[in-house]
């Protein structure tokens, strides 16, 4: 039996499609590209692999690990990775103020002191003032520019999807943008009953996507409510600094992600470089 027909048969054995029929690789370059997804599989599984493959074929040398080895699916959050807030955080202050007696300019400076501690700026800035934060609205929202140009990019050479903490309907917003088409799964805090950053809407999200955490990454603006517990399962992570999530800071290990960008189309540079 060949080396090409181990792997193929290996494959079949996991229950994997061959990624020659996906990217019409030819069968050498399939079998190098099938050592190793299959060995990420095994590993992940925790799993002594049937053969050594990846010594059989690819030189030790060239058997260099990056973070990002392995994914399968690229998880997303909403709010300031995807959809530019800034209209909408605009209107929540006013709205906040209106009649109060602080200004919007008081109120927006607690609320990015907040935000660099590392907390929920908007929320503490109405504490600290004793003020109610009127609901968020979501027609306020609009795609940052790079939006659909990365997830286009990202389609067809990983599954993607969402995980974010949002208000009931989230289907039905990702259709009116036009995001929808792009996402295999979406999971959302309102419809499961469970939000960020609890683990078990990540773990939600990992179950229905049937990956294990090693062959999936998480990308969001927040290092609390994305970074640091999809680190926590074993989920790869990617910080984008933008919004308001961008003002924290890394102040423990368990906070520090693989990768940092500043935007979607400096993730996409970096996922397809892999």
């Amino acid at each position: 039996m060949t080396v090409y027909e181990r792997y193929q048969k290996l494959n079949l054995d996991t229950g994997r499609i061959g990624l020659a029929e996906t990217f019409g690789l030819t069968p050498m370059e399939n079998a190098f590209a099938e050592v190793k997804r299959v060995q990420a599989y095994y590993d992940c599984k925790k799993l002594e692999p049937p053969h050594s493959f990846a010594a059989a074929v690819i030189p030790a040398a060239s058997r260099k690990s990056s973070p990002l080895e392995g994914v399968r699916w690229v998880f997303f959050d909403i709010g300031s990775t995807l959809v530019d807030e800034s209209r909408a955080y605009d209107r929540r202050i006013r709205e906040t103020v209106a009649g109060s007696g602080v200004s919007y300019e008081q109120f927006y400076e607690e609320m990015l002191d907040f935000y660099r501690q590392n907390k929920k700026g908007d929320l503490e800035a109405a504490k600290k003032f004793g003020l109610t934060l009127p609901p968020w609205y979501s027609g306020e929202e609009r795609l940052y520019p790079d939006a659909v140009p990365c997830l286009q990019a990202l389609q067809g050479r990983f599954y993607l999807g969402v995980i974010a903490n949002q208000p009931p309907g989230t289907a039905a917003r990702l259709e009116k943008m036009g995001l929808a088409p792009y996402f295999d799964r979406v999971i959302s805090s309102a419809e499961e009953g469970v939000a960020k950053p609890d683990p078990a809407i990540f773990q939600i999200a990992l179950e229905r996507a049937g990956c294990c955490p090693e062959e999936a990454v998480m990308t969001g603006d927040r290092l609390d409510n994305d970074i640091a517990p999809a680190k926590r399962l074993g989920m790869k992570t990617i910080w984008i600094k933008r919004g308001f999530g961008g003002l924290s800071s890394i102040r423990t290990p368990g906070e520090k992600p693989d990768f940092i960008v500043k935007d979607l189309s400096e993730l996409q540079r970096l996922i397809l470089s892999r």
